[in-house]
């Protein structure tokens, strides 16, 4: 009984996670840096890191490597939303992101 379920649970959970994507909702976790959250719990472009990200792709476009924009932005102290310093992952997943932010006009 409880198999079944766990297994209807998570057949639930999937579809509703699915469906949420295709009305563009986010479903949690960690917001890419570069984003918000609006009211209709959409990604919305951070105006404020909007420029930061520009310059990562600008960066990247000259031929640095993640390393070394990772470096550049831990010297000008880049932080998150939070507070805390942008982390690795962050420009490292850039392409992914980017391609949200290129298709949302950005100006990337």
């Amino acid at each position: 009984m409880a198999e079944y379920y766990s297994a209807e649970l998570a057949e639930k959970v999937t579809r509703g996670m699915k469906e949420n994507a295709l009305k563009g909702l986010w479903n949690g976790g960690n917001v890419p840096f570069g984003y918000v959250i609006n009211k209709e719990r959409k990604l919305d472009i951070d105006p404020q890191a909007a420029p930061v990200v520009q310059e990562i792709f600008k960066l990247s476009n000259d031929g640095k490597t993640v390393k070394e924009i990772y470096n550049i932005m831990n010297e000008r102290k880049v932080t998150r939303s939070n507070g805390k310093a942008l982390r690795y992952n962050a420009i490292r997943r850039r392409d992914l992101y980017g391609r949200a932010l290129r298709g949302r006009n950005s100006g990337v």
